[in-house]
């Protein structure tokens, strides 16, 4: 039985390169992905009625959507887990010298399953990586914020709901 997704692409804008993803605890690949959520925050504002009690309806729209990704990084060896390490947060976490004319951070790629591949836009709000005992595995926690409330379509850029 197909589960929501296969794999989630991340990539950089800067250049950082991109990281695929398995989902699910028991795929193969460095990168284990435990949960994925996305939330969005609506907004909107309704005016004051001028000569009565009360408000008028205002518009209400999603505007930006809340990303939270947890997993873990399981590396074959020492130099394998800090390879991958080191790829995964070049392809999430922004240069500190990046260029300040590109606005987002990265994009997030999924394919539902029956569906055709959606992204989104998105910026880096916070993470946590913190560095496995053992050196070979750790848990990670990442959270992004995407400008714009809606997933698009990879083929043509149109708003899809999911």
């Amino acid at each position: 039985m197909p589960g929501p997704m296969d794999s989630i692409t991340i990539a950089s804008a800067y250049g950082g390169g991109s990281v695929s993803m398995a989902v699910g605890a028991s795929k193969a690949g460095p990168f284990k992905v435990e949960s994925f959520t996305w939330s969005p925050r609506v907004a909107g504002e309704s005016v004051p009625k001028l000569q009565a009690t009360g408000r008028h309806p205002g518009q209400f729209d999603p505007q930006e959507l809340v990303l939270d990704l947890e997993g873990r990084l399981v590396g074959s060896t020492p130099t394998d887990y800090w390879t991958q390490r080191l790829a995964l947060l070049k392809a999430i976490v922004p240069p500190q010298n990046r260029s300040r004319t590109i606005y987002e951070h990265g994009t997030i790629t999924i394919t539902p399953p029956g569906q055709a591949a959606v992204y989104v836009l998105v910026n880096l709000s916070e993470y946590d990586f913190p560095v496995g005992v053992l050196g070979r595995t750790s848990e990670y926690r990442f959270s992004w914020v995407a400008p714009f409330g809606y997933w698009r379509k990879v083929s043509d850029d149109s708003v899809v709901i999911l």
